[in-house]
């Protein structure tokens, strides 16, 4: 009986044809969303494949990390002109980084980098939820504050870490002072306009609009 033997060139062949048809029917807007999903399970099937390495062995601590960047990827191809792409970003890498500290409870350093990116987080999602009204620097350094005094409360030895206290109590103060500057640039943004436009209207109904 003959044996076939196995030619490469068709395999090759077969796999080009195949992108360039799936590419044709792309340009023709005829699989344009199976397109996408196709990417996007592919990148979050990497994410969960690295996640199963770590679930394998917790040792193995650095497949969070890939893990975050392909999740990254395959959830904003899902969800395309969503405009928390950052949010995202840093939410999962922080995310990552806290996982290591809770995976290796002595070490606090994945603390601070985690505690950043879920700052930065914050932060991105807070402007783009408030429109710049209030300054975002507020978030930034009152989030910051608690990623130092969360790597003093988790320390084993809290004594060697009490630098981590004074350095999020000046953070704090300094996001106090961000806070109460924000609260006068909004007193005069909203406050004093709405209440010369009310002194306008009482001039010009000589109060009877404030009349019962």
């Amino acid at each position: 009986m003959e044996t076939r033997r196995f030619d490469k060139g068709m395999v090759i062949g077969a796999v080009l044809i195949g992108f360039g048809a799936l590419f044709l029917l792309q340009t023709f807007d005829i699989i344009g969303f199976m397109w996408k999903a196709f990417w996007a399970l592919l990148f979050l099937g990497g994410a969960a494949a690295f996640l199963a390495v770590f679930a394998a062995d917790k040792r193995q601590w650095w497949a969070l990390f890939p893990t975050a960047g392909l999740g990254f990827v395959g959830l904003t191809i899902l969800l395309p002109g969503s405009g928390i792409a950052g949010t995202l970003l840093f939410a999962l890498l922080g995310a990552a980084f806290l996982t290591v500290h809770v995976m290796n409870r002595q070490w606090v350093w994945p603390i601070i980098p985690g505690g950043v990116l879920l700052t930065l987080g914050a932060v991105t999602l807070f402007e783009t939820v408030t429109r710049h009204w209030v300054d975002g620097g507020v978030i930034f350094f009152f989030g910051l504050a608690l990623t130092f005094a969360a790597v003093w409360y988790q320390a084993l030895d809290r004594k060697y870490y009490s630098w981590a206290l004074i350095v999020a109590a000046i953070l704090g103060i300094i996001g106090m002072m961000v806070l109460i500057g924000s609260m006068i640039g909004i007193f005069f943004k909203f406050v004093i306009p709405v209440g010369l436009i009310l002194l306008g209207v009482y001039a010009l109904t000589d109060g009877r609009a404030f009349k019962r």
